[in-house]
């Protein structure tokens, strides 16, 4: 019986550890998304690097909890532990969310200025010799 019990204690110790280094990884996001420029690649990489090493954890986890409601087989204090964690780790990806949302619509008015951009130079160049007309002259 008391191998039984040190063995679920090492689970739990572990799903901790796990769940803790994944918080530390949703601070490490969000701290980077606060200072991110998107306009570079490497810096884009390492939040994927970031990404990845969660998800790592997260396979992790399931492999040792064994499904959704494995919190139930441990104590009130152990569960309360896990929920505190976990909510702290959604409350720093929902910023996260945020702020790449931001970024989202940033990046796709870009895209679509660049898009009408190209157009219009396409139109003034007559690359296309088949473009309908185009006015440069924007009404007012």
């Amino acid at each position: 019986m008391e191998k039984g019990i040190f063995i679920e204690q090492e689970r739990l110790n572990k799903l901790l550890n796990l769940y803790e280094q994944i918080l530390v990884l949703s601070i490490k996001q969000m701290d980077f998304l606060r200072k991110i420029d998107h306009n570079k690649e490497k810096e884009i990489d390492i939040l994927l690097q970031l990404l990845d090493q969660r998800q790592e954890l997260m396979n992790q986890i399931d492999e040792i909890s064994g499904g959704p409601g494995m919190f139930q087989e441990f104590g009130i204090t152990e569960q309360d532990e896990i929920k505190s964690i976990m909510l702290a780790i959604h409350k720093n990806d929902a910023f996260g969310q945020v702020k790449l949302e931001e970024q989202m619509k940033s990046i796709r008015a870009k895209l679509i200025s660049a898009r009408e951009n190209q157009k219009a130079y396409k139109a003034y160049t007559q690359e296309d010799v088949y473009v309908p007309a185009w006015f440069f002259d924007k009404k007012k």
